[in-house]
C-alpha cells in the first residue's frame, strides 16, 4: 500500500528535474535561427537552380540548334547568378 504512494511521490518530485533538462540551449537556438535565415536567403537561388535544371531538359529535347544555343546562353547566365557552390562538375 505504501509502495504506490512512494512511487507516485518519487515520480512527481522528478518532474522539475526533467523540465529543467528540457530547457533549450541559447547557443543552439541562435545557430538554428542563423541556419533558417540562410535558408530563406538561398530560396531565390534554389528557384534559379530549378530553372537551370528545366532549361537543361529543354536543351536535351530541342531539335532546333539556334533555339538550343539561346537556351544554353540563358542557362549560363543563370549559372553565373548561382555561383560555384551550386554547380556540380
Amino acid at each position: 500500500m505504501n509502495r504506490p504512494l512512494v512511487i507516485g511521490l518519487l515520480a512527481v518530485s522528478m518532474v522539475p528535474f526533467y523540465a529543467h533538462a528540457q530547457q533549450p540551449d541559447m547557443a543552439k537556438l541562435k545557430a538554428d535561427a542563423k541556419r533558417l535565415s540562410a535558408l530563406s536567403v538561398t530560396t531565390g537561388k534554389s528557384q534559379i537552380y530549378c530553372q537551370v535544371a528545366d532549361l537543361g531538359e529543354q536543351i536535351d529535347q530541342e531539335k532546333d540548334r539556334n533555339k538550343a544555343e539561346m537556351l544554353i546562353e540563358t542557362m549560363e547566365e543563370l549559372e553565373k547568378q548561382l555561383g560555384p557552390e551550386y554547380l556540380v562538375t
